[in-house]
């Protein structure tokens, strides 16, 4: 964690829990099998959810932190130096390039969840980055409102169409963790 001007520790988001609270009741027709059929199988808004996820981690890693508001401090002039010694690509966390190949990818896919990210058995030196581990923290993965927005609103459009247009008497409610 870093310190924020105020000296309150910055913890980036990881974990977004979307509720689907049904209202039988309130379903046009009371008809609720379509519903209970699409929620039984969330592979596509799944799929989409880790695209998304995927999209911002990368476009987060590409501009350096900004995306997530976390901007990365430059690197040290004795890294530059070395880099530029050792012949490394002049780009921040690039030197053998295993963060950059591993960024956006999706770790883990249950029925219910994905997770992506960074692998950190293939790049290990993640983890200092995340969690400011030794090195200045450098925010790789979290999530942001416009990202969560996204994933609710694929999730919307998932149920509508399962239950023929209609989200009446459904009620989805996103917790961020």
């Amino acid at each position: 964690m870093t310190q924020s001007e105020g000296g309150t520790a910055i913890q980036p988001a990881q974990t977004v829990i979307f509720s689907i609270v049904v209202h039988p009741e309130l379903i046009p027709d009371g008809d609720v099998e379509p519903l209970m059929e699409a929620l039984a199988h969330l592979g596509p808004v799944l799929d989409d959810w880790g695209l998304v996820m995927a999209r911002y981690q990368q476009k987060n890693f590409d501009d350096k932190g900004a995306t997530f508001g976390y901007p990365w401090e430059e690197l040290a002039v004795d890294t530059v130096t070395q880099k530029q010694r050792l012949g490394y690509p002049d780009q921040d966390l690039v030197r053998k390039g295993r963060i950059a190949s591993e960024i956006g990818e999706t770790i883990l896919l249950t029925p219910d969840s994905v997770t992506t990210g960074i692998n950190i058995d293939e790049a290990p030196e993640a983890y200092f980055h995340q969690f400011g581990r030794g090195v200045p923290q450098r925010i790789l993965v979290a999530l942001v409102d416009a990202e969560i927005d996204e994933m609710y609103e694929i999730l919307r459009r998932y149920i509508a169409e399962a239950t023929g247009g209609s989200l009446q008497g459904v009620e989805i409610v996103s917790v961020v963790q």
